[in-house]
């Protein structure tokens, strides 16, 4: 064995293997680049060619797409699984039953097919009434109106009532005619926005009649503002429903009574099997 002395000159270099480290240096990189360049370009399988062209096409048909596709695709990843998930609760057996009754049905047909609530939901067995269903849906309305009255007023300092109610509620139609095809009256008859023209044309009869009416109590009647509101609201809706019923119909039979289309079953099933 070495001593302690002896073993770091043992370990040490020498002065010339140091002079001739950087010449080693440089001659170890250059025939590592000349390696490189020397190897064979590596080329893509045939089978890798094809998984990529595969992958462009589906690409382009995701991107053909209908934006109504592209909807019912992209909300496959979580509400169908919830809505299946309620649909699935039943009530507590009663008597001779097998099986309790199902809480609530109907909803995938609503939100992925063109019937509405008041057509195809069933609580507990019994379908609500379609007026109920209109009042649900007018609430929401309502609801809207009275947040954009509020910010009208009390935000941008507009003190005339009637010109506040004239302007929410026109603010509000589109999203009442949204609630309306899923709650009331189902698909849009000849499309989306002639249904929606439809409906600012059945509105606009009311909006006059209603402003007038709000003019009269909160001018001459000295009626607060937002009493004069409520008592405005209350005669609207029942008009508005009558209106809209007829309206929202007009270029076809009633939308009541149609069943649900070919193409929304498939739409329905689609969606049921990938849940």
């Amino acid at each position: 064995r070495d001593t302690w002395a002896e073993a770091p000159q043992r370990r040490m270099p020498s002065a010339a293997s140091m002079r001739l480290l950087p010449s080693m240096n440089r001659s170890a990189s250059k025939e590592s680049v000349s390696s490189v360049r020397s190897s064979p370009i590596r080329r893509p399988s045939s089978q890798a060619r094809k998984s990529c062209a595969d992958s462009k096409s589906t690409t382009y048909k995701a991107s053909s797409m209908t934006a109504d596709e592209q909807k019912t695709l992209k909300s496959k990843r979580f509400l169908p699984r919830l809505v299946d998930r309620v649909q699935q609760i039943r009530l507590p057996k009663r008597g001779g039953q097998d099986e309790g009754v199902q809480l609530i049905s109907g909803v995938d047909e609503v939100l992925f097919g063109t019937v509405s609530a008041a057509e195809a939901v069933r609580i507990a067995g019994l379908k609500p009434p379609q007026y109920l269903c209109y009042m649900i849906s007018g609430a929401f309305g309502d609801m809207l109106q009275l947040l954009l009255d509020m910010i009208l007023h009390f935000y941008f300092g507009i003190q005339d009532a009637s010109l506040v109610w004239a302007m929410a509620y026109t603010m509000s139609i589109a999203f009442r005619h949204t609630t309306h095809r899923y709650l009331v009256f189902g698909n849009y008859v000849g499309g989306y926005w002639n249904s929606l023209l439809r409906m600012y044309g059945g509105y606009s009869i009311i909006i006059v009649l209603s402003t007038l009416f709000n003019m009269v109590v909160t001018k001459y009647g000295m009626i607060p503002h937002y009493v004069a509101w409520v008592i405005t609201l209350l005669w609207t809706g029942i008009m508005s429903y009558c209106i809209l019923k007829k309206l929202w119909s007009f270029t076809g039979g009633a939308t009541s009574s149609t069943p649900v289309s070919s193409s929304s079953e498939e739409v329905v099933e689609l969606v049921r099997s990938e849940v």
